[in-house]
């Protein structure tokens, strides 16, 4: 009999063993840094959320920047690096708990939520998309609902600014965020294929 490579190296079988938070991953400077540089920014634009390359509306809504398309100063490409290297980390991290087939990041997209907007459960996997592992990063905590939520609120995510939080991609990991009461949320999503 071969040996399996996708070996739980945790041993743990409840959903909830793979999903993880790690505390404090950016710094509360690096945070700010980054909402500060794009939240007045005329690059925002109306989030879309497509399952696949099919559109799917009234899923999500928020506007959204892609980042790594956005790298054109030498601050911005700075910021960039800093992400792309608390990601590696945390992709490290999670490896020595199961083992990922994971390789690279499909860019950086920074999701704001202003009052009333949301994402409605969905799934993070689709056939075409190859997604392995769901990331996102929290850059603030100053604001009230816009809670990150799994299995219908079985699982309510603390909202820890700098925090980053991992989850396979795949249709065991039904999750949302709520409507935002008072204030914006900022966070940075990614998908490690």
């Amino acid at each position: 009999m071969r040996p399996s490579i996708l070996k739980n190296k945790a041993k743990d079988t409840k959903l909830d063993a793979a999903i993880i938070l790690y505390s404090r991953v950016l710094s509360d400077d690096l945070c700010n840094a980054i909402v500060n540089e794009y939240k007045d920014s005329d690059l925002w634009k109306p989030s879309a959320f497509y399952n696949g390359s099919e559109f799917k509306s009234n899923l999500r809504e928020s506007s959204e920047i892609q980042i790594g398309s956005t790298a054109d100063t030498v601050y911005r490409q700075e910021l960039d690096k800093e992400i792309f290297c608390a990601v590696g980390h945390c992709l490290e991290e999670y490896t020595k708990l199961y083992v990922s087939l994971a390789e690279q990041d499909v860019g950086y997209t920074l999701l704001r939520y202003e009052k009333g907007q949301y994402i409605a459960p969905h799934l993070d996997t689709s056939n075409d998309l190859g997604r392995i592992l769901s990331l996102s990063v929290l850059l603030n905590n100053d604001f009230d609902g816009g809670r990150f939520m799994f299995w219908g609120g079985d699982l309510a995510i603390p909202k820890e600014k700098g925090s980053v939080l991992m989850f396979p991609s795949n249709f065991m990991y039904p999750h949302e965020v709520t409507p935002i009461d008072r204030g914006t949320r900022y966070s940075i999503v990614t998908w490690i294929k």
